[in-house]
C-alpha cells in the first residue's frame, strides 16, 4: 500500500526534477541566444554551466 508520506515524497521528487529540467532548458536557450550574438563559447560556458561541446551542438 502506498502511504500518504510515499505520495508526498513522489510529488516532491517530481517537482524537484521538473525544476531541474526547466533550468537546463533555460540555460540552453540563453546559451543559444548568446552564441547567435557572437559571444565566445568559453564565456557562455562559464556563465551557463554548460560544457563547450553542449554549446557547440546548439
Amino acid at each position: 500500500m502506498t502511504t500518504e508520506r510515499d505520495i508526498q515524497n513522489q510529488i516532491e521528487y517530481a517537482h524537484e526534477e521538473g525544476l531541474k529540467e526547466g533550468a537546463e532548458q533555460a540555460g540552453s536557450l540563453i546559451a543559444a541566444k548568446l552564441k547567435a550574438q557572437g559571444v565566445p563559447i568559453k564565456v557562455i560556458s562559464e556563465a551557463t554551466g554548460l560544457t563547450e561541446q553542449q554549446i557547440q551542438n546548439l
